[in-house]
């Protein structure tokens, strides 16, 4: 094979190769927007429910229904993306046994096909679980 056919060759396997499902997918506020339910993992505790709806606007509201706490809104939502990836902070307060507490997770999640996935994190706790949503119907 000549020189110029092996470039060529190498060009089109990298092309196609880069083109398929390891490129990031799009993510905007667009394919964002809308209403979303899914489950936060945390170790040792079942399921926790959680439904969102998501402005274009960057905010959004919603609910979890942990099953220590009850339903909880979650309060002062917003969210943005950066890259392929799209982060939601949120205040929530929790009516617990020894009074009620504040916390303020982050979610950080990337686009796994028409679902979103990833993990959460409490900065005051340092309390980290995964996390999926998928579009509610």
């Amino acid at each position: 094979m000549k020189p110029f056919s092996l470039v060529w060759v190498a060009g089109l396997v990298a092309t196609l190769g880069f083109s398929g499902p390891v490129m990031a997918q799009n993510l905007d506020a667009a394919w964002l927007a809308g209403k979303w339910q899914g489950d936060v993992q945390i170790p040792r505790v079942p399921p926790i429910p959680v439904r969102i709806l998501v402005k274009a606007d960057g905010t959004f509201e919603g609910e979890a229904q942990d099953p220590r706490f009850g339903l909880s809104p979650l309060l002062d939502g917003k969210w943005e993306i950066a890259g392929d990836t799209v982060k939601f902070d949120y205040r929530i307060d929790l009516q617990t046994r020894n009074g009620r507490m504040t916390s303020q997770p982050r979610w950080t999640l990337k686009r796994d096909g028409e679902d979103l996935v990833g993990t959460g994190l409490n900065p005051a706790t340092s309390a980290q679980w995964d996390m999926a949503l998928r579009r509610a119907k």
